[in-house]
């Protein structure tokens, strides 16, 4: 397995593995200690079944299920289908920066992502270092996110979803995270933030 990192900040391409095999133990740590260094890992020209991508996975932890977004359901509920038809376009649905699933009690530590059809223009996911981001504030400013709380809401991106689950908590959390795998802050972003009461 070769891990080359892409930028100095962010991000690694994974390279010589196949995901679609079952990962040896070796291999996952190496996976683990890689998304704990880069953040985010890249694999080209992976082919895998849902059952395959859920796999892989569980190699790598507790597979997280998604309490609002539609999944393939039964064995294969932790695989949410994200469509992107019209992204990109002038009219298009925007997703905006932010952390996955910050407003629940346990956020996932990772997300797998697999592109399945890739629009001809658009349909870009970006990726930015949260950890970078809070370590190129000021320590003034950094002193003063360390101070704040807010509490992180799933019903303005969710909306009906939310209002019908009556089990729904949102999270009360500091706006930085201590306790990452990594010795350094992450700023915890989302869009719809309020303050705790």
């Amino acid at each position: 397995m070769q891990i080359t990192p892409v930028t100095t900040t962010i991000g690694a391409e994974v390279s010589d593995i196949d995901l679609a095999a079952p990962l040896s133990s070796d291999e996952a740590r190496q996976l683990d200690k890689a998304v704990a260094e880069h953040g985010v890992l890249f694999f080209r020209d992976q082919a895998l079944t849902p059952d395959e991508h859920l796999a892989f996975g569980a190699a790598l932890g507790e597979l997280h299920v998604h309490p609002y977004e539609r999944n393939l359901g039964g064995a294969r509920e932790p695989v949410m289908l994200l469509e992107s038809d019209g992204f990109g376009g002038s009219k298009a649905p925007k997703v905006p920066w932010h952390t996955d699933a910050t407003f629940e009690t346990n956020p996932p530590r990772i997300s797998i992502l697999r592109a399945v059809e890739i629009p001809s223009v658009g349909g870009d996911t970006l990726w930015a270092s949260t950890y970078a981001a809070c370590e190129g504030l000021s320590s003034r400013m950094q002193g003063f996110v360390d101070e704040l709380d807010a509490v992180h809401e799933a019903a303005g991106v969710f909306g009906r979803r939310v209002a019908a689950d009556s089990t729904r908590v949102d999270a009360e959390r500091e706006m930085t995270d201590a306790a990452s795998a990594r010795a350094t802050r992450a700023l915890l972003l989302q869009r719809l933030l309020r303050q705790p009461q």
